[in-house]
């Protein structure tokens, strides 16, 4: 059903106005709900729908822009570089959400919760890398100084607020981070192999729909867990954290195939991994920067990112 263009058409539209014109209908639906077993109901439902949309615009991301690189030939560079985006869009669309909404505490740990299982797997991933390969640490040691710097700015900034300048700091260092990590890529890896280029044409408007479906999954997943969080009085930097679990999910579904796919897909899987990790933090960076906030000096707070 999902792979109906038409319905793949309206997905993308109701992605669009919810992100970029904040028009949910599913929230429109759960606030009109007067009665809050049947709202809970409803939340439930939407939840599903959005893991089931995240799952699927996950995998038509991942096989599209490989094939799409494939079919051009052009630079397979690409193929992470267009999964980290589009993984990243689930993020972006929690950050407009939670901005346009004064979310603050919600739009900084789910960041920073997100930001920890992305480098839980960059590690995972890279270990794995080193066991089957003859690419060494250098993939690690290159970026955690980086990575360091980032953290720092982010606890500098949970402490004296997200003002413009710590805002454009934190959006710095994320971006070098994931270039950093693209400069090390050992050799040849970015080379297309000739049975590459013999695989099923790719489809731009698969691409782009994908991305709708991240977007909507993510969306209507903020919708199910925000509403029963405040049915049953979750604090906000609960539901944070619980947002990182969701929006994280676009990252694991996309790194499974590219990991199976063998030794270059375990290197694609960790430059995809780290190009989300710092689109997703120049994003809170950015937020900073258009709408500077700041957060009550509380170990909560304090806490993820520490972890991170």
């Amino acid at each position: 059903l999902l792979a109906n263009p038409a319905l793949r058409f309206g997905m993308l539209i109701l992605a669009i106005a919810a992100v970029g014109f904040s028009f949910d209908p599913v929230l429109l639906l759960l606030n009109a709900v007067s009665v809050q077993t049947l709202g809970i109901l409803l939340a439930v439902v939407a939840g599903y729908c959005g893991y089931r949309f995240l799952a699927f615009g996950a995998d038509d991301v991942v096989t599209q822009s490989t094939q799409l690189v494939h079919q051009h030939q052009w630079s397979p560079a690409l193929i992470p570089g267009i999964i980290a985006f589009g993984t990243s869009l689930s993020e972006l669309g929690f950050v407009i959400v939670s901005t346009v909404n004064n979310q603050n505490e919600i739009l900084v740990h789910s960041i920073i919760g997100s930001d920890g299982f992305q480098l839980g797997g960059i590690f995972f991933v890279c270990v794995a890398v080193a066991k089957i390969s003859h690419w060494d640490a250098k993939l690690l040691r290159a970026d955690m100084w980086l990575l360091s710097l980032m953290t720092f700015f982010v606890l500098s900034a949970l402490r004296v607020g997200f003002t413009r300048q710590m805002g454009g700091l934190i959006a710095a260092t994320a971006l070098l981070s994931a270039w950093q990590f693209l400069k090390d890529a050992p050799e040849g890896v970015f080379q297309t192999d000739k049975a590459e280029t013999t695989q099923v044409a790719g489809s731009p408007f698969k691409l782009v729909t994908g991305f709708g479906f991240l977007l909507l999954g993510t969306v209507w997943f903020f919708d199910a867990i925000v509403y029963s969080g405040g049915v049953f009085g979750v604090p906000a930097f609960v539901l944070g954290i619980a947002g990182a679990v969701i929006t994280s999910s676009g990252e694991v579904f996309t790194t499974f195939p590219l990991v199976k796919s063998g030794e270059k897909g375990l290197f694609f899987a960790a430059i995809a991994l780290a190009g989300s990790n710092a689109f997703d933090t120049s994003f809170l960076g950015l937020s900073a920067v258009f709408r500077p906030f700041a957060l009550e000096r509380a170990t909560h707070n304090a806490l993820p990112a520490l972890v991170t």
